[in-house]
């Protein structure tokens, strides 16, 4: 006969304590990257409230151009936009606006590049600006940079 096991007993050595005092498997920053860019935070889940699920979604996102995954994350953001892969658009623009902000320049320049293929109506664009707005309120070069403005101009052509 099985012995039944719990949710609080460990299964294999890969599993994590979860926000619940349970094990499940280990989520990549690249595997949050994509839930996230494909529902968003909104409402939360079960076991995790929408405001700390958002923050950790934000801060997988930030690991990544960290550690100089930023032009990965730039190209599963255009890829999901491309395949209509996303619920909702907020989450892309959100990552994208991360991006442009990043220290790296092969980054800043690969997600100000992507901004005329992901912001395909105004809205998306000024939904991006208002993401780098509140991420970082004195920005270099004022609101409509050199960069944002060639973003822009290939928009509009």
């Amino acid at each position: 006969m099985e012995e039944s096991l719990s949710q609080t007993q460990r299964l294999r050595e890969q599993q994590v304590a979860n926000s619940e005092d349970g094990y499940v498997r280990q989520v990549t920053h690249m595997n949050r990257l994509h839930r996230f860019l494909c529902f968003g935070s909104e409402g939360g889940i079960y076991y995790i409230k929408e405001q700390k699920l958002g923050l950790e979604n934000a801060e997988a996102l930030i690991r990544l151009t960290e550690d100089g995954r930023g032009c990965e994350v730039v190209q599963e953001v255009k890829s999901f936009s491309q395949e209509d892969r996303t619920a909702k658009q907020e989450p892309l623009l959100f990552a994208l606006a991360i991006c442009s902000q990043c220290p790296d320049r092969s980054t800043k320049q690969a997600a100000f590049r992507a901004v005329s293929e992901i912001c395909r109506i105004p809205t998306h664009l000024f939904t991006f600006i208002q993401f780098k707005k509140e991420r970082k309120e004195s920005m270099k070069c004022g609101m409509w940079g050199r960069a944002l403005r060639k973003g822009y101009s290939r928009l509009v052509q």
